[in-house]
Order: structure tokens, then sequence, then C-alpha cells
């Protein structure tokens, strides 16, 4: 008995809807139509696009959510890369953070380098991705002041907090010993 067919005539997925099974039609006797069928004998299916575009697909591109549109969505998306690739264009004179760029330098390693100057006056070469991702805010000065923070913090705590602080930061120190002395140990080990 052959397998039961699903009918997926009105369902949607992703941009697509299905209207009806794809047909091939006997040029001969326009009255017989054949259900057109993949290789593996899944069904076709005649769908419309929210573009407005037909096409065919098959019932394992439609439910295994492999195919979302006639091709439309994959044009779009490449567009948007493209934009996006736009707005990632770096210019001397742009701003990012605390940094400033100042003109292109020669490729280090294959990737692009820009000279920048920071807000408190340093100059510091810095990658292209590293400025238009936020990776380098600075030229290394945020790192101070956020430094300099931690340690106001740790000024205005009392006596005892200081004391419960340092005993904290001991007991880490010697864990990272212990962990080294027993990775020594079994590299030791191995090599024997």
């Amino acid at each position: 008995m052959p397998r039961q067919i699903r009918d997926l005539s009105g369902e949607q997925f992703g941009r697509l809807t299905v209207i009806s099974r794809a047909y091939y039609i006997d040029t001969e006797d326009y009255c017989k139509r054949k259900p057109k069928k993949t290789k593996y004998s899944r069904p076709i299916w005649l769908c419309v696009c929210e573009c407005g575009k037909e096409v065919e697909k098959s019932s394992a591109q439609l439910e295994g959510n492999r195919c979302r549109s006639c091709g439309c969505l994959a044009e779009e998306h490449l567009a948007d890369m493209s934009k996006q690739r736009e707005l990632k264009t770096i210019h001397p004179g742009d701003k990012y953070n605390k940094l400033t760029v100042l003109h292109r330098l020669p490729n280090k390693d294959s990737h692009g380098m820009w000279m920048c100057r920071c807000e408190c006056g340093n100059l510091k070469a810095v990658r292209s991705h590293s400025i238009t991702s936020g990776a380098v805010k600075s030229c290394g000065c945020l790192r101070v002041e956020h430094f300099k923070k931690i340690q106001q913090n740790y000024n205005n705590l009392s006596k005892e907090e200081k004391a419960r602080c340092r005993d904290d930061k001991r007991k880490r120190r010697q864990k990272e010993e212990e962990r080294r002395a027993a990775e020594k140990q079994s590299e030791l080990g191995h090599a024997i």
C-alpha cells in the first residue's frame, strides 16, 4: 500500500506559503496531470513567497526547515552584510570610545592596522577589527583608571575587611601553587 502523503496546501514555511502539489502537464492531453516527485519519491509543492515569486519545493525542504524563501531572504541577508561592512569602514578622524583614528598603517600579519590617539594623549597602533568591535577602547589608560578605583575601594575598607581580603588572596595563591606543583609532578611521572 502506498505511503500516505500529508497535504501541505495552505501551510506556511518561513516566507513560503504552499499553494498545491506541482504537476507535470501532458503536452498532448492537457487533462492528464502527473504529480511531480523528487528522485526519492517525495512530493513537490508549488509555493508562493511573500515577495510574490512562485517556486517549487519538496516536502523534505519545507518540513526540514531547509528552505524558508524563494531566495530573496539570502539576497536580503547579503545586502545587510554589505551595509554592515560599509558601517564598519574606518576613516581618519573617526572616534571610537577614547581613541581617535589618525591614519592607516601597513598591514601586520594580514590585519589592517590604524594609528590612534587616546584622549590622554598617547599614541597606539590598533587592528581594524579591534577598533570596530570595541575590543580596544583606549591606549591602556582605562585599565589604569579601573585599578585605581579598585585600590580606592580597598583603601576605604576597615582593618577587618582588609585582613579578610589578604587571607583570601593568600589562600588563592596557595591553591594555585599546589595546582602547579601537582601538574609538575604529573608531568615528571609521565616523562619517566
